[in-house]
């Protein structure tokens, strides 16, 4: 596949190899992530798929294929320029429905988060981003998603999850789009400002129902844009500032 070119279409295009076409985007799978693993498994093959896309040097992307998978806790590579993408992440407030999309199914026990992402709040490199899947906290995870630094979320879904679905610490310009963090035990989206202080950030087109908790909390005066997002039928507030 290095012999064979490859010309995309369209005005300008440039010429480049199969090969390098299809390194492109790393598909998660080839490292053995897979529906049939145990939790243990899929966090390595992840890590792993994860590692290489971090020696690369240029923009990658991790894919996740279709399916429901079990996995332990995992923290994202602090290098940036990475995309972890999976096959769409439906909208669930109760357990994950088989063959929708992307669903990573937490089991360990204990007060962790799911995914942790901890990069520098003053990288300047480009963000890193997750987009289609889903996260079921399965009442075990304190949070879905905990996110330090820059970040793009798009059309991500947590549910189950303790105390936050999204949690977002110190975050630097990072961005929700058309998210969900619906069904949790405690808020759906939860913002702190943190030791260094968030700047704003934004979070559109989300939705946030059926928390345990609030809807949104905003704690320690942090502050961020919200348009068009839908806070129903949460137990505390739609949206607190502590």
């Amino acid at each position: 596949s290095s012999n064979i070119s490859y010309l995309p279409a369209g005005t300008d295009a440039v010429a480049t190899t199969v090969r390098a076409k299809l390194r492109e985007t790393i598909n998660a799978a080839d490292f053995n992530f897979s529906t049939a693993n145990t939790s243990a498994a899929n966090r390595t093959a992840l890590n792993a798929a994860l590692a290489y896309a971090a020696t690369t040097g240029a923009p990658k992307t991790v894919w996740m294929p279709p399916g429901s998978f079990n996995i332990d806790p995992f923290t994202m590579p602090a290098q940036t320029n990475i995309s972890l993408v999976g096959a769409g992440s439906g909208y669930s407030y109760g357990a994950p429905t088989p063959g929708i999309g992307t669903i990573l199914v937490f089991t360990a026990t204990g007060a962790v988060t799911g995914i942790l992402h901890a990069a520098s709040v003053v990288n300047p490199g480009p963000y890193n981003v997750y987009e289609d899947f889903q996260i079921y906290g399965n009442n075990v995870l304190t949070h879905g998603i905990q996110v330090t630094g820059q970040m793009i979320v798009n059309r991500v879904s947590v549910t189950k999850c303790n105390t936050s679905g999204f949690h977002l610490l110190d975050v630097n310009q990072s961005h929700l789009d058309f998210c969900n963090g619906s069904g949790n035990g405690g808020d759906g989206l939860l913002l702190e400002k943190g030791s260094i202080g968030s700047t704003p950030f934004s979070v559109a087109r989300s939705n946030f129902r059926q928390n345990t908790g609030n809807g949104i909390s905003l704690k320690d005066g942090a502050h961020g844009d919200f348009r068009n997002c839908v806070l129903e039928s949460n137990t505390g507030f739609g949206s607190y500032f502590y």
